[in-house]
């Protein structure tokens, strides 16, 4: 993992590892988990087994996934749609762009 130079090469990295693990114990579906950075990773992973018609499951835990924080009253955040709007910005960045404009529709 340290020799990786971009995220994208990190999760290529850990989707080979987690391919390599399941066919090991035979198993068919596969849960990721992450949170903060590790999220993104997870969801990366996850949109990348899907492409490869692999079922996944994803869990993302994080506690503030908001910019600017809700505790920063200089900055009205509501109009951007808190953190279903923040929810859907992470997932564009991890490249769900398709799945995001499937759910604002």
């Amino acid at each position: 993992a340290f020799a990786c130079e971009s995220i994208e090469a990190l999760a290529k990295l850990y989707k080979g590892r987690i391919l390599q693990d399941r066919a090991k114990k035979q198993a068919e579906d596969v849960l990721l988990a992450g949170r903060s950075m590790g999220a993104l990773l997870a969801c990366m992973i996850a949109l990348e087994l899907q492409k490869e018609q692999t079922h996944c499951s994803l869990v993302i835990l994080d506690s503030e996934v908001v910019w600017p924080s809700k505790l920063d009253n200089s900055f009205c955040y509501d109009w951007l749609g808190g953190e279903v709007e923040a929810t859907f910005w992470l997932s564009r960045l991890a490249g769900a762009k398709d799945f995001v404009e499937e759910q604002v529709q």
